[in-house]
């Protein structure tokens, strides 16, 4: 039989814990949350990257990833209620109303429902729940600095590199060949695919230029241009190949002489020319639309011989798209699609005639998206290029410009298990309604003017 008495004293000891009057309890929750957010992502993280080796054709391990991508996504949901739980007791600690039934309050709310909603909705109809995943973590990374999880990341996908790589190496894991020119020379290494295996090679030389202090030196350079011929050598990825290098060689050269400093001699010599810099930034800011308008422009010339050439070159990438695009066409809120690719099987033969895949990430994202998700999504790339532009962080720029670009010729946009840059859009996405404080006068009788408070975090 319950005890009411019992419940009571239950409630009133929580009430203690969750709001006591020193704050040592709110340390407590501040640090909980923070871990349950760590715990979650590198759930998530793990589990996602194991689904695109060679271990997810195990049924028992199959099952076992998908397990904890829905754990990791819970977690995610403990994160984002941890923080509106925290900010509650913060409103009240400081005498104010979490929720107002003001036109701000509630537009705010009405966002999130919407947004999610959507989501959701998309999520059902294309039967994909990882655009879900992602949005749950961008919203649960509040509170969490971007570079730390660059930082960690960073590690967390270097040591699972190591681990695939070593696996597939003593016989642990399957190493795939592909074929090249009639010939078997394309080690997947692990993974199902080789391009996959030198795409995470690319995010993982991303994120470290993104979050290290000191610059490159050259011994360290010819090191990674080193492990990035090998790959090549091994997967045959030319394209990433070429990416990875240029990466490279601009970060010495930058190292040396200092061209993508804020405050260097070459960027000042660029902004003194206001008609050329203003269509550098240009470019620059919209340059994902651009290119969402360069595959058009290929989609709708794919009959002439400059753009066969072209999507020759690209391995017919184009030709893919198009394809794609009039048999599925393209929907407002996605399309349920079912992608048959080579990952997995290397016989090309047994592909012939049902082979759809494509792998430009743009075309990806409206085919199986929609295009309400891919306007968002465009939205908020162009919203990230332009901060870090307008903070002067042209290094940064440089490599968040690359991103785009290689995204172009592979599908890993919006996978954030391989593009940890998702989470620059986390503060554009997080928001709360303004808040209203008072400041009272040393009389405690007059009033300043109310001035809105935004709650953003700090990037």
């Amino acid at each position: 039989m319950l005890d009411i008495h019992n419940v009571v004293r239950e409630l009133k000891a929580y009430q203690r814990f969750m709001m006591p009057p020193e704050g040592e309890n709110m340390y407590r929750l501040m640090s909980f949350r923070v871990l349950i957010f760590w715990c979650s992502y590198f759930i998530y993280l793990i589990a996602t990257v194991f689904q695109t080796t060679m271990y997810n054709y195990n049924s028992d391990l199959f099952r076992v990833f998908v397990t904890l991508r829905y754990i990791s996504f819970a977690g995610a949901g403990i994160k984002i209620v941890l923080d509106l739980l925290e900010q509650y007791l913060k409103d009240r600690k400081e005498g104010q109303q979490f929720f107002k039934w003001d036109y701000d309050s509630v537009l705010c709310a009405v966002k999130y429902f919407v947004i999610f909603g959507l989501l959701f909705i998309v999520s059902m109809i294309a039967d994909e729940r990882s655009l879900l995943f992602v949005f749950a973590f961008l919203l649960a990374s509040k509170g969490i600095s971007e570079n730390k999880i660059f930082q960690y990341t960073f590690y967390v996908q270097v040591a699972l590199s190591i681990f695939v790589v070593f696996c597939s190496s003593v016989g642990l894991l399957p190493d795939l060949l592909f074929e090249r020119g009639g010939n078997y020379i394309r080690h997947a290494l692990g993974y199902i695919y080789p391009s996959v295996a030198f795409n995470y090679f690319f995010f993982i030389i991303v994120l470290k230029f993104w979050s290290q202090k000191k610059r490159i030196e050259l011994k360290e350079a010819f090191l990674l241009e080193l492990i990035n011929f090998l790959l090549f050598l091994l997967t045959d990825v030319s394209t990433g190949f070429l990416v990875v290098s240029l990466i490279i060689l601009i970060e010495v050269i930058n190292e040396k002489k200092h061209i993508l400093h804020a405050d260097s001699i070459f960027i000042k010599k660029i902004q003194s020319y206001k008609r050329i810099s203003s269509v550098l930034s240009n470019i620059y800011d919209y340059f994902a639309v651009y290119l969402v308008l360069i595959l058009v422009v290929l989609c709708s010339t794919i009959q002439y011989r400059p753009t066969q050439i072209i999507n020759t070159l690209l391995t017919s990438r184009i030709q893919l798209v198009v394809d794609a695009v009039k048999k599925y066409g393209i929907h407002w809120f996605g399309n349920n699609i079912e992608w048959i690719g080579f990952g997995g099987n290397p016989d090309a033969n047994s592909f012939e005639g049902i082979y759809n895949f494509i792998d430009c990430s743009y075309a990806s994202i409206i085919l199986n998206y929609g295009i309400v998700v891919f306007v968002g999504i465009m939205v908020l790339l162009v919203l990230v290029g332009k901060d870090l532009r307008k903070k002067r962080h042209y290094d940064k720029c440089f490599l968040y410009f690359v991103v785009l670009a290689y995204c172009f010729i592979e599908p890993r946009l919006i996978e954030l298990q391989a593009n940890t840059l998702l989470f620059l859009m986390a503060p554009l996405m997080y928001s709360r309604p303004p808040r209203v404080k008072k400041y009272k006068k040393k009389d405690g009788i007059f009033y300043k003017k109310a001035i809105r408070l935004r709650d953003r975090r700090k990037i």
